[in-house]
């Protein structure tokens, strides 16, 4: 009777972690490991009485890197989501916005958004990886 219930206990947190795992996979975007679109969307709910902010960046001429190689398209966007981390963590909520060449910021603090972004592109042309449009 014991192994019984020991089984049943086990197999239970076997369909309990894989419930997880699959909940995890479905927030989280494939190729850059950000929050996805639909963790985009709990997170603004979430947060709806707060005051937010949000940029949508997107990568210029990507179309014209995909032609080339959806490989080389996927690395960029790869490139692009570990570049918005490194320079975002701690001021942004950031994420995959569907799933194009577009990337979500959601400040939810009260800094200089228009700074940071210039402190941004600065950065981009610095280490000549690309530029935001300057287009505003």
């Amino acid at each position: 009777m014991w192994i019984l219930i020991i089984i049943l206990i086990f197999t239970n947190l076997i369909i309990l972690a894989k419930m997880l795992a699959y909940r995890k996979a479905s927030l989280q975007d494939n190729f850059t490991a950000l929050p996805n679109y639909s963790a985009l969307c709990k997170f603004i709910k979430a947060n709806r009485n707060t005051n937010l902010t949000i940029c949508i960046l997107d990568i210029d001429n990507f179309k014209e890197y995909n032609k080339v190689s959806i490989c080389k398209g996927d690395e960029i966007l790869k490139e692009f989501a570990t570049i918005l981390k490194q320079k975002f963590v701690d001021k942004a909520f950031i994420a995959r916005y569907r799933l194009g060449d577009e990337f979500a910021l959601v400040f939810y603090t009260n800094i200089d958004i228009e700074e940071e972004l210039n402190q941004f592109n600065d950065f981009l042309k610095t280490n000549n990886i690309m530029v935001l449009n300057e287009k505003r």
